[in-house]
């Protein structure tokens, strides 16, 4: 990207990127071709750290799914049964298997397409059986969930700054696009996500402080103001308020 390649171009000259960006149902790019002889042996990722593997063979099934899924919305709109290319996105699985064995289309399908926005998730909520959302409080002491990493104390630097050694990077959301990020932070916070998020692991392996699950982290704490935070305990505490404090 850096060098002004576009990423389809570079997922067809190096299919393993495919794991780096999320799948999307749309026209398809094109992949190198593969010569494939009796006897060869299939594509060996046990090189791979188990998780990363694992990861990339997921990643490859659901291109499969997005691209098969563009095919058969190809030729239902060749067959004149799908209006639009984009309709494909608003069907579930079992929906579109019911079409291509020759049942309706569903009659809400162009509310579907013109959507209405729903409001944002809270932070931290659970499902009713039904469905529905109920947000959760925060937990005692205004902390969250410790991820990992030890204890550390920074400025505060939000999403979208710029970052330096010994900074803490406080998020609303735990973005797998941040892992270049996580070198050389002093701790990581986030409103969302749980020890297991992509970001939650990275962090941890590269020892940097993480804690998940702290709800308004980015309107607690202000940009430059220090805090500290503990990835065993999830405490998040802000360094300046308390020293405010024990001044008076």
């Amino acid at each position: 990207r850096r060098a002004g390649e576009a990423d389809e171009a570079i997922v067809s000259r190096v299919p393993l990127v495919l794991a780096l960006v999320p799948p999307r149902v749309g026209p398809p790019g094109s992949l190198p071709p593969v010569r494939v002889t009796p006897g060869d042996p299939a594509p060996d990722v046990r090189a791979l750290a188990p998780r990363e593997a694992l990861r990339l063979r997921a990643r490859w099934l659901d291109e499969l799914a997005a691209r098969a899924a563009w095919e058969i919305c190809r030729r239902l709109r060749a067959a004149g049964r799908l209006g639009s290319g984009d309709d494909v996105r608003f069907l579930g699985w079992e929906e579109l298997g019911w079409i291509v064995g020759g049942g309706a289309v569903p009659d809400d399908l162009g509310s579907r397409r013109a959507g209405r926005p729903s409001a944002p998730l809270p932070a931290t909520f659970r499902l009713t059986p039904s469905g529905a959302v109920v947000p959760q409080g925060p937990p005692a002491g205004g902390g969250g969930t410790g991820a990992g990493g030890g204890r550390a104390e920074g400025p505060v630097r939000l999403e979208g700054d710029r970052l330096g050694p010994g900074d803490i990077l406080v998020v609303r959301v735990l973005s797998p696009a941040l892992a270049p990020e996580l070198p050389g932070l002093a701790g990581l916070v986030s409103e969302t996500g749980s020890t297991l998020s992509h970001l939650a692991i990275v962090a941890r392996e590269l020892g940097v402080p993480t804690v998940v699950a702290v709800p308004d982290a980015t309107d607690r704490f202000r940009r430059g103001e220090r805090i500290v935070i503990d990835g065993r305990t999830g405490e998040v505490t802000s360094a300046d308020r308390s020293q405010e404090v024990s001044s008076r």
